[in-house]
């Protein structure tokens, strides 16, 4: 009978180890986590995802008591103002009770753009940007939505830009975020178009958000003179479309676009419908071999007719991480 006792035992043991919970693969806290439906797509596990995880930021994460009227600031600035009727769960019921913890990523440059995979893009529309964040919140491990909270954006400067409060995701070929522009208000909601001081400091402030993912500040780039698209060719023998991505970055606006796929041997990317006259930056970065490599382009002026040869050279993740944090 022993044998028989000793193989129930570590059936119980196998059972009881695969039944654990794993609080600590709450989606956001471990880099190249493959998120549950629902989760935020950045972590979704898709092969640009999985390749450029090392230059993706670590949430920042703070907690707060569901139920109560709680400001927090993040530290390059973002608030988020929770109500006590700003949670809930999966079941719609209302969360008062106990500390919900918010995983939030603060992407404000464009360098921040291109290592955490966001774009300023809207379709084929071209979006100038005060800022983009992602949020997740939980409570005990599980997910929790929200109701109704604020955010707002803390500026540089004073701005005249209209901006607007947009929602993103990344289920497309890319997996880049993309950006959708949020209809209209929850009624009885106030929204500031301009910055307004706020202590000691400038932010978009938007009071109509209603759900934890991808947001950003942003607002279509009004342009209305004539565009152009730009040609990328990046010659190096071992480059693919599935290991190399190029960004296209215009500082003046806080504007990052994300190059198409259109032809191999050697990978031709294109980027259309860029305002003529703006000056603009090319970024490629690619990893091969699980080797870095990068190509910066010195400032050019957009017009018709440009096309640029990228050679990418090996780099250190620390040399990439600080060319575009300087970006």
């Amino acid at each position: 009978m022993r044998p028989v006792y000793l193989i129930l035992s570590v059936a119980l043991m196998f059972l009881l180890h695969s039944c654990k919970k794993d609080n600590s693969n709450v989606a956001g806290t471990k880099p190249g986590y493959a998120a549950p439906a629902g989760a935020p797509t950045v972590y979704a596990g898709t092969p640009f995802n999985s390749l450029f995880r090392d230059l993706r930021y670590v949430p920042e994460i703070k907690c707060v008591a569901a139920g109560k009227l709680t400001t927090i600031t993040f530290s390059r600035g973002t608030r988020l103002t929770f109500y006590p009727n700003s949670f809930k769960d999966g079941a719609g019921n209302l969360i008062t009770t106990g500390q919900v913890c918010i995983e939030l990523t603060e992407i404000y440059k464009t360098g921040d753009m291109i290592a955490n995979r966001v774009t300023t893009m809207e379709g084929g529309t071209l979006l100038a940007s005060g800022g983009q964040v992602l949020i997740y919140a939980s409570r005990n491990g599980e997910k929790v939505f929200p109701n109704k909270y604020a955010i707002a954006f803390k500026q540089p400067a004073p701005s005249s830009i209209p901006m607007g409060l947009y929602a993103g995701n990344s289920r497309n070929t890319d997996s880049v975020v993309t950006w959708g522009a949020i209809a209209s208000p929850i009624p009885g909601t106030r929204d500031t178009v301009t910055p307004s001081a706020w202590g000691t400091g400038l932010w978009y402030r938007f009071d109509s958000c209603n759900t934890f993912t991808w947001l950003g500040c942003d607002s279509a780039y009004a342009h209305t003179g004539s565009r152009s698209s730009i040609k990328l060719v990046v010659p190096d023998l071992d480059v693919t479309n599935a290991n190399t991505q190029a960004f296209l970055v215009i500082p003046s606006i806080n504007a990052c676009a994300n190059f198409q796929y259109n032809s191999s041997t050697p990978l031709t990317l294109n980027v259309t419908d860029i305002p003529d006259g703006v000056s603009a930056v090319v970024v490629v970065i690619s990893k091969r071999n699980n080797k870095y490599y990068y190509y910066q382009s010195a400032s050019f002026t957009v017009g018709s007719g440009i096309s640029i040869d990228a050679y990418t050279t090996e780099q250190t993740l620390p040399y990439i991480k600080a060319q575009l944090a300087a970006l």
